[in-house]
């Protein structure tokens, strides 16, 4: 079995490693000849993209630039399988198999975890006070921010919940997002919620600075009007797994990949 794997980070790098172990594989760097590879195209059983897919405009997001794939990936045959973290408008133009392992309930779940880990690095990195000396808020209810009230309760450390929805996690303090907005937040924020949650308008209550931890994809959990205000420590921080654990990170994915191509 021939595979192609997309290295555009630490987690993808070893990815490529383990695949080795039961194809022969191609490892693509931003550097490489698409030309050349579009000529291999049809050899290809699998390709494995990086976990954010790929742009609409073609291009893949590298180490330190994109990287034109288009018309590699459109030369894929309809019998190779294209592995990617998530969905991209892009795959509409292409023949072959999609198969994205972020629809994976059990993934996504043990991703979480994973990005929990991760935050709390860089909470410790970031914060001049320990972290049993504040209360942390955490917005959203889904899979991250659950996962970051269990590691923060079972560390001691103070949180509270803060939602828009009518979901109850067990023996922990659960806010109204509406109410919220109108108060005096803790001082470490975790925004979780994929929309806009903080504008001019909710920055007016605060008191104090607070570091807001922004998990959400491409950080939009504070309007960028507002993003040099002074009460306002912004951190967008993006792929943790990645980052912090690339290892454990990139043996879920190989796990997704070696099941689907058994199936």
């Amino acid at each position: 079995m021939k595979i192609a794997v997309f290295a555009a980070d630490e987690r993808m790098k070893i990815v490529a490693q383990e695949l080795k172990r039961f194809s022969q594989l191609i490892e693509i760097d931003e550097n490489d000849s698409l030309c050349k590879l579009r000529k291999m195209a049809s050899e290809f059983q699998a390709v494995v993209l990086p976990a954010w897919g790929i742009e609409e405009d073609g291009f893949i997001r590298m180490q330190t630039r994109g990287l034109f794939a288009a018309e590699f990936l459109e030369s894929l045959d309809e019998s190779c399988v294209l592995f990617s973290g998530k969905e991209c408008e892009f795959f509409k133009h292409l023949k072959c198999r999609i198969c994205c392992w972020l629809n994976d309930e059990e993934v996504l779940k043990q991703n979480a975890d994973l990005t929990s880990e991760g935050l709390l690095c860089r909470l410790i990195e970031t914060t001049e006070r320990s972290l049993w000396t504040y209360r942390i808020d955490i917005i959203g209810t889904g899979r991250c921010g659950t996962s970051m009230a269990y590691l923060l309760k079972k560390l001691g450390i103070s949180y509270r919940m803060i939602t828009s929805s009518h979901q109850k996690i067990e023996d922990t303090e659960m806010i109204d997002l509406n109410s919220w907005q109108h108060e005096n937040p803790s001082e470490l924020i975790i925004n979780t919620a994929p929309v806009c949650v903080m504008n001019q308008q909710v920055l007016k209550h605060w008191k104090q600075r607070c570091h807001v931890y922004d998990l959400a994809t491409g950080g939009c959990g504070v309007d960028e009007k507002c993003r040099k205000h002074p009460f306002l420590k912004l951190w967008i921080e993006p792929a943790l797994p990645a980052r912090f654990s690339p290892l454990s990170a990139a043996q879920l994915i190989c796990q997704a990949i070696e099941k689907e191509l058994r199936e």
